[in-house]
């Protein structure tokens, strides 16, 4: 029994540093990420004690004549 909570104990503690995400100066360029990919950046758009979570977008196919298929990067503010 013992073992067994230290064990948990030990992967929680290991768990911890790798649920964090590194926060970029600057966003990413145009097409550097993918559509579900999603960065944090440090930014004046956002109030303080916030960051602007940034989700890619894709391209239309070029055989698409219809704008629908594309979707344009997201940004919105989100707190620390």
């Amino acid at each position: 029994m013992r073992s067994l909570i230290v064990a948990i104990a030990a992967s929680v503690w290991l768990a911890a540093p790798a649920a964090a995400q590194t926060i970029l100066k600057e966003e990413p360029a145009q097409g550097a990420l993918r559509y579900p990919q999603t960065v944090l950046v440090e930014s004046r758009r956002c109030p303080a004690g916030h960051v602007m979570e940034v989700t890619g977008g894709r391209m239309p196919s070029r055989d698409s004549r219809s704008t629908d298929a594309a979707r344009s990067r997201s940004r919105r503010c989100v707190p620390r």
